[in-house]
């Protein structure tokens, strides 16, 4: 527990030792870091100290406690002022309360049980300031990571008033889950529920306070400021402690995930914030690569980004071409390769540009082919995050869309009616379809769609049909997250009895089996 500094002024030895003497200062919550007998040092004592409170006579030589108030107000101390008075110097109390006092206590009157009820009523007082200060600094702080500039005003007051002058500090980023976030194909970072307010002392008996100053898209930021050290081992030992500390405190609250931090070297200049805030958020993303520590340091380092643009405007090109040659086995071989690389040198930039890239070209390709826009599909649930965890899980998504979109899908390849037919089946695969309705949709006969479809395809409409459906309500099984006759109703079928039947004779296993079969495979 932080005990609150007290100075003591008074002309008289005698008065001081009295008090120092008269109750158990550090069981009440103060301690009392400074005194003199000289009232003309009072305020160079007070600026050098920087107590939570004054305690002082009210009646001294050369400076009467009227005039104290003046020079502390005026001075900018954040500091409450006891006065120390006899019966004769009412007036003189009533005026300095005017000026900033917060109370007063009689000298002849001053017994243990008085000052202790005194200091407890001027405690949330303190506490109360100290807190309006924290969160006078923290919006300043929330401003310079905003990219918000300072201009001219200065942190020194409030720094000094909290007592952070001269501090080592530290930046935290901390996240759940390493999801790689792909907004393209409608996947975001996994929630992060904030915590209460975290005891500084609880991360480590080295740090002096926490700031939490960013919470967006999954991830929390904070700032710990650590007691001044001059042995850098000793500093890195504590860094490591409390970031360790503050992880452990956020997974226990989300067990669900496994949760990350990363933090920055030490650094001293609160102005740097932004630029120290920047680089340990693109450390953080280290957590997409396979091996990844739960904690990362300041010495986990990836790629640097020049190679991996180099390596992937090249990578463009070789893409670009075996999409223009229709070569889709090219295609997935390029993808393996490429995500290889970039987990290999655990380069998050590679990694990004990759994705955005792949994206973009799924997005134009199914656009052409008029095939179910991949947002659409997310919100089917067709997407379960769990499968596009870290580098590795990005790569198989991608390869799955792709063998979708260039192989599974190949209404590209088919002419006329038979490509408006796959085309349709796509978009109305989850309503009650039959091989007529589609047909007069197209206009022309059904005995025409069934001879035309069977002799470009080799199976028949009502197989394709189901062949499609089954695979859509395989995603969703494997997800978990609906009931038999929800995944039958998503997929087209109102009865689930019936649904269960065909996928039964399509698979080989009920969808149940199927589920629990998936759900194992995942485990190991």
């Amino acid at each position: 527990m932080d005990l609150h500094k007290v100075v003591v002024i008074d002309d008289e030895v005698l008065a001081i030792e009295h008090l120092r003497h008269l109750i158990d200062w550090p069981s009440a919550g103060f301690v009392i870091a400074g005194e003199t007998t000289r009232p003309t040092r009072a305020l160079a004592l007070i600026q050098e100290v920087k107590p939570d409170l004054i305690i002082s006579d009210i009646k001294m030589p050369m400076l009467d406690g009227i005039e104290l108030c003046k020079q502390v107000v005026a001075a900018g101390l954040h500091c409450r002022i006891l006065l120390l008075t006899s019966y004769k110097e009412f007036d003189y109390v009533k005026e300095a309360l005017k000026f900033g006092a917060s109370g007063y206590l009689v000298k002849h009157e001053l017994e243990p049980e008085i000052l202790l009820r005194e200091l407890e009523a001027i405690k949330p007082q303190i506490e109360e300031e100290r807190e309006r200060l924290k969160t006078q600094l923290r919006q300043l702080l929330i401003g310079l990571i905003d990219g918000n500039s300072l201009g001219e005003m200065s942190l020194g007051p409030l720094l000094e008033s909290l007592r952070l002058v001269g501090s080592s500090l530290t930046y935290v980023m901390i996240a759940a889950g390493n999801v790689v976030p792909l907004k393209e194909l409608g996947q975001a970072s996994v929630f992060l529920p904030g915590l209460p307010p975290i005891d500084a002392h609880l991360l480590s008996e080295k740090v002096i306070e926490v700031f939490n100053l960013y919470s967006k898209e999954g991830q929390v930021g904070m700032v710990l400021a650590f007691q001044p050290s001059n042995s850098r081992l000793k500093l890195a030992e504590a860094q490591f402690e409390a970031v360790s500390e503050l992880r452990r405190l956020y997974q226990e609250a989300n067990p669900a995930e496994p949760i990350y931090a990363a933090y920055s070297s030490p650094f001293s200049e609160w102005r740097s914030l932004a630029e120290v805030h920047a680089a340990t958020m693109e450390r953080l993303k280290q957590r997409w690569f396979s091996g990844s520590q739960p904690v990362i340091s300041p010495e986990s380092r990836g790629g640097s980004g020049n190679e991996a643009a180099r390596t992937n405007y090249e990578w463009r090109e070789r893409l670009e071409r075996a999409r223009k040659n229709e070569d889709p086995e090219q295609l997935l071989q390029l993808i393996t390769e490429t995500f290889d690389i970039a987990n290999q040198t655990k380069d998050a930039f590679m990694l990004e540009q990759l994705c955005d890239e792949l994206a973009g070209l799924l997005k134009n390709e199914r656009r052409a082919k008029k095939m179910e826009a991949l947002t659409s599909r997310a919100e089917n649930d067709e997407f379960d995050m769990l499968e596009w965890r870290g580098a590795d899980g990005v790569k198989e998504g991608f390869l799955r869309l792709y063998r979708n979109t260039f192989l599974e899908n190949s209404a590209s390849r088919y002419t006329g009616k038979v490509r408006e037919a796959i085309e349709f089946i796509s978009q109305a695969y989850n309503t009650e379809i039959s091989t007529d309705s589609i047909a007069n949709r197209l206009g022309i006969s059904g005995d025409h769609l069934r001879h035309l479809f069977k002799e470009e395809t080799g199976q028949t409409l009502l197989e394709y049909i189901t062949v499609y459906r089954m695979e859509k309500a395989k995603r969703l099984l494997r997800t978990g997250r609906y009931k038999l006759y929800e995944v039958a109703d998503r997929v087209g079928y109102r009865s689930s009895h019936y649904f269960s039947k065909i996928f039964h004779k399509t698979t080989g296993l009920l969808p149940l089996e199927y589920a629990k079969r998936k759900e194992r495979e995942g485990d190991e």
